[in-house]
């Protein structure tokens, strides 16, 4: 079990945009009953408390955990062939810069080796 943050610890995170970010938590405070942190870096940040890391690397492995689960959520759906087109064709697993959705496209990737079809 990680150690609660406190103000004036340094932390690392992850934006919406998947950029890493560390600095210093200036506050704490609850929102609809989830615990925030306030954190100045290149600008404030509000940040879930949970998703607040100590360290570059515990930050680093958190975010594979999280990839690797919606992933393995993503290949529970993807049954048939059908099944996988379908999904294509409703999430943006193509090369769309911000808009493309890597986990997704991964868990594509993945699916179709499995059916003998290799994408890059």
């Amino acid at each position: 079990m990680r150690k609660a943050i406190q103000k004036n610890d340094t932390v690392w995170f992850f934006d919406n945009y998947d950029n890493l970010h560390t600095g210093t938590v200036s506050k704490l405070f609850e929102h609809n009953g989830v615990p925030y942190a306030r954190v100045s870096c290149s600008g404030t940040w509000n940040i879930k408390a949970a998703d607040c890391y100590p360290d570059k690397e515990s930050c680093l492995e958190a975010r594979e955990r999280k990839k690797e689960a919606r992933i393995s959520l993503i290949l529970a759906q993807l049954k048939t062939k059908d099944d996988l087109i379908a999904y294509m064709y409703t999430h943006t697993v193509s090369l769309a810069e911000e808009y493309t959705d890597w986990d997704a496209r991964e868990a594509v990737k993945r699916k179709a080796a499995e059916f003998g079809i290799t994408l890059k």
